[in-house]
Parts: structure tokens; C-alpha cells; sequence
């Protein structure tokens, strides 16, 4: 019987039920180990309970290799799902630049995923909107872009680097 069935009928609120109960497992194991030792052993089970754990056996085999089967296509769907996930995941990843393709200049996207909030615009570090300007999403500046297309407050390092090094057509 449950500890807190024993405290609602005696009218108990207190853990001292607990400590009166601490003894009454050791009384109860005491007495199924005497009745245990008392009861006839049998060296060799009956043909009825053989029959019965062999069926028993057979049907917990049989449900097992079930369930064993279950979870391996389950296991597979669950590959294949983590897959599409990956796969949704990367195409749904915006680009970390944009490029203004009326002006030419190059941006930071500003972390924004593939769409806005709703009703929220998508910004620029450096104040532009581009949620309905007519952009591309690029993952690489080219490496022959002039620096001065290179927004000096959204990529002000890709910028000094793009300006420092020596373009393609000053080595020919």
C-alpha cells in the first residue's frame, strides 16, 4: 500500500509515518524468505510449465524481432528525415552578402535568414533595406571586384584587403 494512502487514512501529515513504515519491508522479506524455504523445490519443472515458458519464449522472440524491425526502419526514417532537414537547413541559409544590383555595391546581409520577421524589413549593418530592392544573394565577393563596390561600413575589412592587394590587370 502506498505511503501516502497509509498518512491519508490515519490522518497523518507528518514523515513520522515513513519512519514506522521503515521496518515493515524487512518483516515482509523475512517472512516470503520462510516461505520460500518451506515451500517444495523441484529440481526439474512440470511438461505443463515447460510447454508454457517455451511458448512464452517463442512469443517474446517473435515480439522482439518485431520491435527490432520497427526500430531499424524507424532508425532509417529517422536518417532520412535528419537528411532532408540538412538539406532544407543550407538551402533556407541566406547568404552572408548581398549585392545592390543597381549600384553594384556589395554588402553584409546582416544575419538574416531567407525571409524577414513578418513585417519587419531586412537591413544592412549600414542602414540599407534591401527587403524590396532588387538584390543578389552571393556567397563570395569576386576577387577582381573594385574596392570602392565594397560597402566600407557593412565590409570595412574585405574592403582595406580588397584595396591593398594588387589587382589582376596592375601585374600584366
Amino acid at each position: 500500500m502506498p505511503i501516502t494512502t497509509i498518512k491519508l487514512l490515519a490522518r497523518w501529515g507528518s514523515s513520522i509515518v515513513e519512519h514506522y513504515l521503515s521496518d515493515v519491508p524487512l518483516g515482509c522479506l523475512t517472512e516470503e524468505y520462510r516461505a520460500g524455504r518451506s515451500a517444495p523445490s523441484s529440481a526439474e519443472p512440470s511438461s505443463d510449465t515447460g510447454t508454457v515458458s517455451h511458448k512464452l519464449d517463442e512469443e517474446a522472440l517473435a515480439q522482439l524481432s518485431k520491435l527490432t524491425a520497427t526500430f531499424e526502419r524507424q532508425d532509417l526514417e529517422l536518417a532520412r528525415i535528419r537528411t532532408e532537414c540538412d538539406k532544407l537547413r543550407s538551402a533556407a541559409s541566406w547568404p552572408p552578402v548581398v549585392l545592390n544590383v543597381v549600384s553594384g555595391c556589395y554588402h553584409h546581409s546582416g544575419g538574416y535568414g531567407l525571409l524577414p520577421a513578418l513585417g519587419g524589413t531586412m537591413r544592412t549593418p549600414c542602414g540599407w533595406n534591401y527587403t524590396a530592392a532588387s538584390v543578389r544573394a552571393v556567397h563570395e565577393i569576386p576577387a577582381c571586384t573594385d574596392p570602392h563596390m565594397i560597402c566600407s561600413r557593412c565590409l570595412p575589412h574585405l574592403r582595406q584587403s580588397a584595396a591593398a592587394s594588387p589587382s589582376d590587370s596592375d601585374s600584366s
